[in-house]
């Protein structure tokens, strides 16, 4: 093979590894920064402060992605079920559960309240 096709061939495989690489880098969610809404919404409109907030680092940012964050709360461990509104982090909850219900029981909160 003479020099000008190997280089050639070896822009064309840069040229390939780089479609493919771009292709495969998905806009994940910012795990931290989704923590930290989260904490923030539920102490705006439900007054509670939450602790040891953590959501998933692998959640592709896409509109209608359900993700599950973990926290805890007055002593419970709850999960927050929540929804990405658009690709961009905003979410809305879906199902708050382990939350203390009136007479010291837990029940499912739902609420559909946008936030982000």
């Amino acid at each position: 093979m003479t020099p000008a096709r190997w280089a050639l061939l070896a822009l064309f495989a840069v040229g390939l590894a780089l479609v493919f690489g771009l292709a495969s880098r998905e806009r994940r969610l910012d795990a931290d920064d989704a923590a930290a809404k989260v904490a923030t919404y539920v102490q705006d409109q439900l007054g509670v402060r939450l602790q040891d907030v953590s959501c998933p680092d692998d959640v592709a940012a896409e509109q209608g992605r359900r993700f599950t964050c973990t926290a805890r709360a007055m002593g419970r461990r709850l999960e927050l079920e929540l929804e990405l509104t658009d690709d961009q982090g905003r979410f809305k909850p879906v199902r708050i559960d382990g939350g203390p219900r009136p007479g010291g029981t837990t029940t499912p909160r739902t609420t559909t309240t946008q936030a982000g």
